[in-house]
């Protein structure tokens, strides 16, 4: 059974800001490294998909499931846990269109990101 992750929320602040017990500042600089190291992580991803290489395209489907929970962006790391289940089956056909949607999800996650700190 898949999730409908369009339904998820793209930006939790309120729970990834409490988590930083409530320090803005502290919120933007951890935001600012999440971008940088996610544009990596969707970079990395992409080449195991190319590769088709299902363990690495679970474990790095799983690295960004969990940042991605950590930094509130719960949209995304629901689509994560999508290619990360695809992958454990190696279900190739649906992992290009998942990582395109996850893709299209940071954009929205930095825009609604960038629009509540800086």
């Amino acid at each position: 059974m898949t999730t409908d992750c369009s339904k998820t929320i793209i930006f939790d602040r309120i729970a990834v800001t409490r988590r930083l017990l409530d320090d803005e500042d502290m919120l933007r600089i951890v935001a600012e490294c999440f971008l940088e190291d996610m544009a990596i992580q969707l970079k990395d991803i992409a080449a195991a998909i190319d590769e088709q290489e299902p363990n690495a395209i679970a474990q790095h489907a799983h690295k960004i499931k969990g940042s991605c929970a950590n930094m509130g962006a719960l949209q995304m790391s629901c689509l994560a846990q999508e290619i990360e289940s695809s992958a454990k089956v190696s279900t190739f056909n649906q992992i290009d269109a998942q990582l395109a949607t996850l893709s299209m999800g940071f954009k929205t996650y930095e825009l609604e990101l960038k629009a509540a700190l800086f």
